[in-house]
């Protein structure tokens, strides 16, 4: 599995990466937020790739009274790229 994962080659050249937003729940089920901890790490806090990592969410639930609230962090997001 290390040899698989993109981690080595995300540390080793992270600026020629296209700007990148994260989003992770600490405590999802699926997909264990370690991995994405450990890029966040390695990675510089001034690159491309943007981690958000939440207490709760689960896998894909970021909802709250208004809707989606990741759909909306996203658009922000994006918006800030123009």
């Amino acid at each position: 599995y290390r040899e698989a994962s993109p981690l080595q080659h995300l540390i080793q050249s992270p600026q020629r990466l296209p700007p990148t937003l994260m989003l992770q729940a600490l405590d999802d089920p699926w997909v264990p937020a370690c991995s994405a901890l450990d890029l966040g790490e390695a990675v510089p806090t001034d690159g491309p790739i943007q981690l958000i990592f939440t207490r709760e969410g689960g896998h894909n639930g970021f909802h709250g009274r208004a809707g989606c609230w990741a759909d909306a962090l996203a658009a922000s997001w994006l918006q800030t790229l123009k």
